[in-house]
């Protein structure tokens, strides 16, 4: 009994933090696309597409938290 509980859990917290994850993502893709903007308005061009790959490299790692295990 006390097994079956900690498997629940782990998926609980599991589930919590997934959906955690996706409202951050979408909040995170709003702000660096905000910040991207800024970016390419204000500063020069190699700090622009630092942040451009940082936005990038924040939305892969995201989707693959968000990949449905089948």
């Amino acid at each position: 009994m006390r097994k079956m509980r900690g498997i629940f859990r782990k998926n609980y917290t599991e589930v919590v933090h997934r959906a955690m994850l996706q409202r951050n993502q979408a909040s995170n893709m709003a702000t660096s696309i905000d910040k991207t903007i800024d970016a390419c308005i204000t500063h020069p061009i190699y700090t622009a597409f630092r942040s451009i790959g940082r936005a990038f490299k924040k939305q892969s790692t995201a989707k693959s938290y968000m990949m449905p295990r089948n």
